[in-house]
């Protein structure tokens, strides 16, 4: 895994509501109507991401237990502009017991300049020929990444492994994740936190051991589970922080 990788796995539950439609129309939804984000198909969500060293973008998701009935999945703007499409070859697995495996399916798309808020939506198109719109409101903003007050800062080098990790409120966040790293074994990812809803989050004892090194960094998220919005809005991921413990010896 590489210094700009990411391990995160997005888990959404199908739902089996919503109608089949015809046609790619601009959809005019209340969000007061059932969640729109759900299909018979698969769930549909997307966010607007601010990441280190990259533009702004959307990242798209879909995720089916009826993977082996899609034939083409596109994206569409609010006035009916094709965004994107999936590569159905490409996918992440996830499987609870006692449920059936499922399917996640990720693209990025830039956001085009003077991107309108408004309901994006994909069109879901089966192999049996059935097409289902799943739709998703987004309001286009950035939100700031999380960087001020890290501790442990960054290029620290610690006497004794920390067992906490913390970092500046985000304006906007509501929610956060941070993401741990042995930077000593190819990066790997060693820990992901649940959501918090503080910016600092306790270790698990013995996670980081002496005479290792670390990378950590933070995702930030504006809300977490909406009809309107699906699982959020506005999300951003900070730079690498990294950090040092001694040998104990």
């Amino acid at each position: 895994m590489n210094t700009h990788g990411l391990s995160r796995l997005m888990l959404c539950a199908v739902i089996l509501t919503g109608c089949a439609v015809s046609r790619p129309a601009a959809p005019n939804v209340s969000p007061l109507q059932p969640d729109p984000h759900y299909t018979p198909a698969g769930f549909f969500d997307g966010h607007v991401c601010q990441w280190p060293e990259r533009p702004l973008f959307f990242k798209w998701l879909v995720s089916s237990t009826q993977y082996d009935q899609l034939e083409k999945i596109e994206i569409f703007s609010p006035g009916g502009k094709l965004l994107g499409r999936f590569d159905l070859s490409q996918f992440r697995v996830t499987k609870h017991p006692g449920k059936p495996e499922k399917r996640m399916y990720l693209v990025d798309t830039p956001v085009p300049e003077n991107a309108p808020d408004g309901w994006y939506y994909a069109m879901i198109r089966t192999k049996s020929g059935q097409t289902y719109q799943a739709r998703d409101h987004i309001e286009i903003g950035k939100l700031v990444m999380a960087g001020d007050g890290v501790a442990p800062a960054n290029d620290a080098t610690l006497t004794v492994p920390p067992r906490e990790l913390a970092w500046g409120v985000v304006p906007g966040a509501r929610y956060y994740q941070a993401f741990v790293h042995d930077a000593w074994n190819d990066e790997k990812l060693i820990y992901q936190s649940p959501l918090l809803t503080q910016p600092r989050v306790t270790l698990p004892a013995g996670l980081l051991k002496p005479d290792g090194v670390y990378l950590w960094r933070v995702h930030s998220r504006d809300m977490n589970g909406d009809p309107k919005y699906g699982d959020f809005n506005l999300g951003s991921l900070s730079a690498f922080v990294s950090f040092s413990v001694q040998d104990s010896q």
